[in-house]
């Protein structure tokens, strides 16, 4: 977050404040990018699928990711505002902003790649931050950060913070966890976990 977005000729195209979440298959689907507004206020948002940005330039406080788009074509692309949320990420329009940004779509490419891989719920990293994870009979803490891969462009681990006795954090690997019906939760198995969903040792107190 906080990293400024470049085109290869150097023009100013925004800044990552978000990252869209593809909650079914564990993978980052968009780089959310801000663009204009007033003090922060009616910005415009562009989510771009990590598969088209060609570099990243250190430097500055978090570093510069690097698009192949003119600025024009980068205006041009499907944005939408704070409320737009929900209808920007269904997934044909999805399909469409991958075309944009000449990326092929993970969700809609052949069974034979993906076994048929589908979109499932799209969440921003602020909704995801905070949710409880539970097992079958207790909440395990609650997620305070998201492990990436920005190479795969998946999601590797969710950082669990539990402060009902003496504070600790630990990862669970996202593989092995899913968002429950309601959408306000993150659900596992246990018995699933088998030494590798758990990281050790606590990573903090």
């Amino acid at each position: 977050m906080g990293r400024d977005v470049e085109n290869l000729q150097g023009d100013e195209l925004g800044k990552v404040t978000d990252l869209a979440l593809d909650m079914k298959n564990g993978r980052i689907l968009a780089v959310i990018i801000s663009t204009g507004g007033f003090l922060g206020l009616d910005r415009e948002m562009v989510g771009v699928p990590p598969g088209a940005f060609t570099n990243f330039k250190a430097g500055g406080e978090h570093g510069t990711l690097l698009l192949d788009s003119t600025r024009e074509n980068f205006k041009a692309a499907p944005n939408f505002k704070k409320n737009g949320w929900a209808a920007y990420f269904q997934v044909d329009h999805c399909a469409l902003l991958f075309r944009y940004f000449k990326v092929v779509p993970y969700f809609q490419a052949s069974k034979r790649e993906l076994s048929g891989m589908s979109l499932g719920p799209v969440k921003s990293t602020h909704d995801v931050l905070g949710l409880p994870i539970r097992d079958d009979q207790h909440t395990l803490g609650n997620i305070t950060a998201i492990r990436v891969d920005s190479k795969t462009e998946r999601l590797m681990y969710m950082v669990v913070t539990n402060n009902d006795a003496i504070s600790s954090k630990f990862e669970i690997l996202a593989s092995e966890v899913q968002l429950n019906a309601a959408q306000n939760a993150m659900e596992f198995d246990v018995s699933k976990q088998a030494g590798s969903g758990f990281r050790q040792p606590t990573l903090g107190r």
